[in-house]
């Protein structure tokens, strides 16, 4: 799930308008998906996003930047670390997986050592 969140911006430009561009993801593409953190260093990008579903939760942290061995403007993914932890209390995975919600999302920016924050906070019906 998360790579195919970071896959909606394959290139920089996406990335410094995120606040913008997040709002052109289909909603279900969100579900699993809780906040998201962006911070650059030097030419490379630091994205963390927390995730969970009805079993675990995960804060898992991309390193983003150019391939410069490739004369596009497309970012690749340099380094991964991945932190999943199980729930002490497991949902039924259905009801998990098919509830309605309304989305709204929360945009911070730099806080700490994180320059922009989007919390994707959902309503269940």
């Amino acid at each position: 799930m998360d790579f195919r969140l970071i896959g909606y911006f394959p290139k920089k430009e996406q990335w410094n308008l995120i606040s913008e561009q997040i709002k052109n993801i289909p909603i279900d593409s969100l579900r699993y998906v809780d906040s998201l953190d962006v911070s650059q260093l030097g030419d490379s990008l630091y994205v963390k996003v927390y995730t969970q579903n009805y079993l675990y939760q995960s804060k898992n942290v991309y390193t983003i930047a150019k391939d410069v061995k490739n004369l596009t403007d497309t970012l690749k993914i340099y380094n991964i670390y991945i932190d999943l932890v199980m729930k002490d209390f497991i949902h039924d995975s259905e009801t998990f997986r098919t509830k309605n919600y309304t989305l709204n999302y929360i945009y911070k920016e730099n806080i700490d050592k994180i320059d922009k924050r989007i919390i994707f906070n959902k309503i269940y019906h």
